[in-house]
C-alpha cells in the first residue's frame, strides 16, 4: 500500500466511524473530516506531480511510514479533548450577568467598527496595486496599516472569541433584534477578514469561516428551524464571498487558469509531505522557543531576541539555525519538535492534552465561559496541520488578554440558565 494512502486511512477510518456514530457533522467529526481532506490533498498533489512542481524538486528524505505514524499519534492525543467533547449533550447554557455581557458586546462592536473604518481605505488602496504586491509588502516589512491599527487589532483579537460566542447565544436565546445580531456577526468575523485581505492571506479567510461554522455547530440544537434556514442561506453567501476573494488572491499571487486549483490543493496537501521529507530527522539544533515563545525564551535563557525588518529575514535566520526552510507548513508536532527538540515537543503536547482535558468537559449544563476554551482549543486543533498557530509574542499577549476576559466572565458569573424551548 502507498505510504500516503496508509496515512490517509489513519484519519479516514476514525472520521467515518465518528460520522456514523454521531449521525452527521459534529465538532469532532468536522475536525477529523478536515484533517482527512488534507490527507486526500497530500495523495493528490504527490501523485499528480503538483507537489514537486511547486517545491522545485528539492527534498531531503524519501517518504517513510514512521513519521506519519508519529504525527498521527501526537495529533490524536492533542485532538482527544475535542473528540471527547459532545456539543449535542449540552441542554442548558449558564450565562453571566446579562447587563455586563451586553456592555462588553457593545464595546466589542464599537472597537470592531472603528477598526473597519481605519482599515478599509488602506486595504482598498492596496487591492488596487494587486494582491501579489500586498503579499510581498506584508512579508518585506512594508506596513499597510498604521501602528495604531495593529495595536487596536491585537486588542480586538482578545475579545473576538467571546464576541463570536455571544453572536451564537444572541441568535438562539434573545432573537429580539435582527439588526443587533447582524452587528454582532460583522463585529465577530469581518475585521479579521479585512485584515487578512490587507495581507493577501487566504488562511485568515479560511479560519474565519471555520470559526463561524464552529459557533453554529455549538449552538445548533438551540437554533429554531426557521432561523436555521436563514443561517444556512447566510452561510452560503458568506462562503461564496470568501471563496471568491480567495480565488482572486490566489490568481493575483500565482497566476490564472488551472494553476489556481493546483495551488489550493498544494496549500492543503503539503503539510504531511513537508513534515515527512523536509523536517523529520533533518533538525540541526532546536530553537529552544526563540521563534514560537520569545517571551519565555528570553526569560529562561537570558539571551536577547533578534530583531528583523522583514519576515523574509526572520525566515532566513531561523532556517539557518535549524537546517531546513522554516516557513513550510509542517504540522503541530513537527513544529514543536523543531522549536523545542524531542523532549520539549513531548512535554508541550502532553501539556496541551492535559489543559484541554481539564477545561473542555461534557456536561448537560455548560457555563458560557467554558465555551471560550472550547473555541480556542478548537482553533489550535484545526490549525494543527499548518503548525502551532497560537505562537509568538503577539499571540502570547492575546492569550493573556483572553485569560483576563475569561476571568471577567467567571468572576461575574450568575447562573442565568437558558435552555432549548
Amino acid at each position: 500500500m502507498s505510504i500516503l494512502l496508509f496515512n490517509l486511512c489513519l484519519y479516514l477510518i476514525p472520521f467515518v466511524i465518528l460520522l456514523v456514530k454521531d449521525k452527521g457533522i459534529t465538532l469532532r467529526a468536522f475536525l477529523l473530516g478536515f484533517i482527512t481532506f488534507n490527507a486526500v490533498c497530500s495523495v493528490y498533489t504527490w501523485y499528480n506531480g503538483i507537489y514537486l512542481d511547486f517545491s522545485g524538486n528539492l527534498f531531503y528524505n524519501e517518504l517513510t511510514v514512521f513519521p506519519f505514524l508519529l504525527i498521527w499519534i501526537t495529533l490524536m492525543l492533542v485532538f482527544y479533548p475535542i473528540v471527547n467533547f459532545r456539543e449535542q449533550k449540552i441542554e442548558r447554557v449558564e450565562l453571566p450577568s446579562f447587563v455586563k455581557v451586553k456592555y462588553l458586546s457593545i464595546a466589542g462592536i464599537a472597537l470592531a467598527f472603528l477598526l473597519l473604518l481605519l482599515m478599509v481605505k488602506p486595504v482598498l488602496g492596496g487591492i488596487a496595486s494587486g494582491f501579489g504586491v500586498l503579499y510581498t509588502d506584508a512579508k518585506s516589512g512594508e506596513a499597510l496599516f498604521s501602528g495604531k491599527v495593529y495595536k487596536l487589532y491585537h486588542l480586538y483579537s482578545i475579545i473576538q472569541i467571546p464576541l463570536m460566542l455571544y453572536w451564537g447565544y444572541y441568535i438562539c436565546f434573545i432573537k429580539k433584534n435582527i439588526f443587533f445580531s447582524s452587528l454582532l456577526f460583522i463585529s465577530a468575523f469581518i475585521p479579521s477578514i479585512i485584515y487578512g485581505v490587507g495581507g493577501a492571506s487566504r488562511g485568515m479567510l479560511f479560519f474565519r469561516f471555520i470559526d463561524a461554522f464552529v459557533i453554529v455547530l455549538i449552538f445548533r440544537k438551540f437554533i429554531s428551524a426557521k432561523l436555521l434556514n436563514v443561517v444556512k442561506i447566510g452561510f452560503v453567501f458568506f462562503v461564496s464571498l470568501l471563496l471568491f476573494i480567495s480565488i482572486v488572491i490566489t490568481s493575483d499571487r500565482f497566476g490564472e487558469g488551472d494553476i489556481i486549483f493546483k495551488i489550493i490543493a498544494q496549500y492543503f496537501g503539503e503539510s504531511f509531505i513537508n513534515a515527512n521529507i523536509h523536517f523529520f530527522a533533518n533538525l540541526k539544533d532546536p530553537l529552544l522557543g526563540e521563534r514560537m515563545f520569545p517571551d519565555f525564551y528570553k526569560l529562561f535563557t537570558g539571551n536577547s531576541l533578534q530583531s528583523f525588518t522583514t519576515k523574509y529575514e526572520a525566515w532566513s535566520y531561523y532556517s539557518s539555525k535549524v537546517g531546513v526552510y522554516i516557513h513550510y507548513f509542517k504540522t503541530l508536532p513537527i513544529d514543536f519538535y523543531i522549536e523545542l527538540g524531542v523532549i520539549g515537543a513531548v512535554l508541550s503536547i502532553l501539556i496541551l492534552f492535559l489543559l484541554g482535558k481539564k477545561y473542555i468537559k461534557i456536561t448537560a449544563t455548560t457555563p458560557f465561559y467554558r465555551l471560550i476554551w472550547v473555541v480556542y482549543y478548537y482553533q489550535i486543533c484545526i490549525g494543527s496541520l499548518f503548525g502551532f498557530t497560537k505562537a509568538g509574542h503577539d499571540n502570547f499577549v492575546r492569550l493573556i488578554g483572553l485569560l483576563t476576559v475569561y476571568l471577567f466572565f467567571r468572576v461575574n458569573f450568575r447562573k442565568i440558565t437558558l435552555s432549548k424551548s
